[in-house]
């Protein structure tokens, strides 16, 4: 009885052998599976990668396509509103010059050709005389219209210009041609379209028998204005 109890114990032991032998078959085959799904997986991580980056370079290209057209869009966008403003916009400038010598008075007429009206109008206007290469007088006038609009049409607006120091026998010299009256100024005003815009002037009189303005170049008046009385008349004694 004995040697049958101590014989069971040893069928144990030599039993467990088989059991290790199975499962380091099952390991070996877990390996042999692994190794058969690893290059599975990685041929999927490669497909994923690669679509991911053509993901982002197609949204890459759509951005850049994008920012392109918002660019353009925007160019034409620009282009078309400026020649709009070009186009509707109001333009102020001088229509006629009335004389009044005998009083000392100038009248600039203004007129609107834009198609829109013109808003916050100012007028600065020069007027000088002279005799050869001297001056003998000269005025600065401010014209403001204020908040007064000036419509596109046959309306116009009068700036008066006053000859400060007019003496009768300049205008006798300013008749006969032996004394110039020039006249200059810039026209200040709104657009209609939040922009200020300018107009310069500048005329010299001409006397009877044709009576009338005509335009000379900005820079004339310019450089007649840079002229200093005291120096001419200095120049004049030497």
């Amino acid at each position: 009885m004995d040697q049958d109890k101590s014989q069971k114990p040893q069928d144990k032991q030599q039993s467990c052998p088989p059991d290790q032998d199975i499962v380091s078959t099952h390991e070996s085959q877990d390996d042999s599976l692994d190794q058969q799904k690893r290059p599975n997986k990685l041929r999927f991580w490669r497909t994923w990668t690669a679509l991911e980056c053509t993901q982002v370079v197609f949204n890459l290209l759509l951005v850049l396509v994008t920012a392109t057209y918002t660019y353009f869009s925007y160019q034409q966008w620009q282009f078309s509103r400026e020649s709009l403003q070009v186009t509707q916009r109001a333009y102020v400038g001088v229509h006629s010059i009335r004389s009044n010598l005998e009083n000392g008075q100038i009248a600039v007429m203004l007129e609107n050709i834009g198609k829109v009206p013109a808003q916050d109008i100012k007028v600065y206007a020069n007027e000088a005389r002279k005799i050869g290469d001297k001056i003998i007088g000269s005025s600065h006038s401010t014209f403001e219209a204020g908040h007064t609009h000036l419509f596109p049409g046959t309306f116009k607006t009068q700036v008066a210009i006053s000859l400060k120091n007019l003496t009768s026998e300049e205008v006798g010299n300013i008749l006969a041609g032996k004394e110039k009256l020039y006249i200059s100024g810039k026209i200040q005003y709104g657009d209609g379209f939040g922009n200020v815009q300018h107009t310069d002037f500048a005329f010299l009189y001409t006397p009877p028998p044709n009576e009338g303005w005509i335009s000379i170049p900005i820079v004339t008046f310019a450089e007649l204005q840079r002229m200093n009385p005291e120096k001419e008349n200095r120049k004049g004694s030497q």
